[in-house]
Formats: structure tokens, C-alpha cells, sequence
């Protein structure tokens, strides 16, 4: 499964399956089935963990088509599970920042990776609403609407314009000594919802610099494979390489990790 064309024609299945749960997502979006709603857990110091009808519809169509294209390769899905220990997945968020979704604020994504040898090959994140879709194949760049990106021909920004998206938990703040700092040195915090989306905004060139933590498999893959495939900087929150081990990260453009915020982590 090395060969650059069959990881081009498993892309094709990948985007054909994000875009038919875009659809849904986008179509329940105007409805009020985005209120079906059930709350999967709330742990101390994290944010409420939703799921809806939509969640697992989008899932499920995704899962459908990979299958019926790939049969012999195992799904991993956010909501209905599966191994992620093969030697070979594909591993799916099917709507990531469902917090957003139910409150009406079209702020949200689609992810969907392909592992191999416990390495991310191919990766793509949609944005159901504005369309926009990220993909990458290791080893041939990223592409935002087909057009090739590469996040170090970005120019600096003044610190003044970055804005910090943090998607750290309010009570973990004190665990991480950067962050202080760090907003001092930008424009100040948000909260956007979708990590994901996040990194979609970044390959746009839009000036974020993206914390995040508590992060599941399904959601770091992607972002792994797009941010180095964009040639962007995308660490560990101890400023190390990031695997899909890690569960935390801090990503931006290249122009933006100068020696002032490099330092902070």
C-alpha cells in the first residue's frame, strides 16, 4: 500500500466520503435535528463531550463508502469505535466541534486519516459550511481547494495580529506556565471549538497560533500529516515532534515561532 498511486486513489474515496457527510452536517445544521443531542461523559476539568444524530449519521456514511471501496481496511470512528492497533486504518472525527453545531455557530469540521504502519499517509479536514477541504499525501504537500500551501512563504505577523486559539480546559490553565506569557505577547484568546478548523484557518493564512489539549487519536492525525506537509510548525506542548502518541500540540506558521514565542514552551 506504498505505492503513490494507490494512496491517490484511496485520497479520491476520502474526499468523496467527507464531502457526503458534509452534506448531512450541513443540511441538519438548518434543521432542528441538530438538538438530538446526548452528553457522552464529563470528566473534572474538561469540556462537556456531545454527540448527535448527526455525529453518527455523518460517521456512518463515511464508514459505508471506505468500506465498500476497502474492505480490507479496518475503521476507526470517533463514535462507533474500532482498532486502532492494525497494522492499517482509516480514522474518522466526523464532526468535530459539535459544541458549535448545537449552538448554531458554524464553526465546525470534518476529519478523516489514513494510518499505516502507525503513520499518518493521508489526511484531509472539510469545513461543511464555506466548503473549504485540506488534503495531504505524505510526501506531496498540502493542498487547500487543490492549490498547493506552503505555510513558510507566509510573511511575519506583528505579534498585535496573532490571535491564540486555545482549546485548553479553563482548569488546566495552571499546568501549562506558557500560556501567561504567550497571551501577553498576542492579541489575546479565543475559543473557536474545532481544533480542526483551526488548522484549516492556518493553511489560509489566517494569524493563529493553535493551543490545544485533550485531544483523541482521531483528532491529532490529521493535523499531523496537513501542518508537515504545509511545512508549518506543529509540536508537542513540551516543544517536541509530535506523534500520535501525543494528546496536545501547538501549531502555527513558521514566520510566527521566532525566538520570543520558540521560548515559551
Amino acid at each position: 500500500m506504498k505505492n503513490i498511486t494507490q494512496y491517490h486513489d484511496i485520497l479520491a474515496f476520502m474526499v468523496k466520503a467527507i464531502h457526503m457527510a458534509g452534506k448531512i452536517i450541513e443540511d441538519d445544521f438548518c434543521q432542528t435535528d441538530r438538538f438530538n443531542v446526548h452528553l457522552k461523559n464529563k470528566s473534572e476539568g474538561s469540556f462537556p463531550d456531545y454527540v448527535t444524530s448527526t455525529d453518527i449519521k455523518a460517521e456512518e456514511v463515511i464508514k459505508k463508502i471506505l468500506y465498500e471501496a476497502f474492505p480490507d481496511i479496518p475503521f476507526v470512528g470517533e463514535e462507533t469505535g474500532g482498532d486502532d492497533r492494525s497494522e492499517r486504518y482509516f480514522i474518522c472525527d466526523p464532526l468535530d466541534g459539535t459544541s458549535n453545531f448545537l449552538a448554531g455557530r458554524d464553526y465546525f469540521a470534518t476529519a478523516l486519516a489514513y494510518v499505516e504502519e502507525k503513520k499518518v499517509k493521508i489526511a484531509t479536514i472539510m469545513d461543511p459550511i464555506k466548503k473549504d477541504i485540506v488534503t495531504a499525501i505524505e510526501g506531496q504537500g498540502a493542498f487547500l481547494n487543490s492549490a498547493p500551501v506552503l505555510l513558510e512563504k507566509l510573511t511575519n505577523a506583528s505579534p498585535v495580529a496573532i490571535q491564540l486559539e486555545c482549546e485548553i480546559p479553563v482548569l488546566d490553565f495552571e499546568e501549562y506556565p506558557f500560556l501567561k506569557p504567550l497571551l501577553q505577547r498576542t492579541s489575546g484568546l479565543r475559543k473557536s471549538g474545532s481544533t480542526l478548523l483551526d488548522i484549516v484557518n492556518i493553511l489560509k493564512g489566517r494569524h493563529i497560533i493553535c493551543v490545544t489539549s485533550a485531544l483523541e487519536r482521531h483528532d491529532i492525525a490529521p493535523c499531523i500529516l496537513i501542518m508537515e506537509e504545509a511545512e508549518g510548525i506543529i509540536r508537542s506542548l513540551q516543544n517536541k515532534k509530535i506523534t500520535l502518541e501525543d494528546n496536545a500540540f501547538f501549531a502555527m506558521a513558521p514566520s510566527f515561532f521566532d525566538d520570543n514565542i520558540s521560548k515559551l514552551f
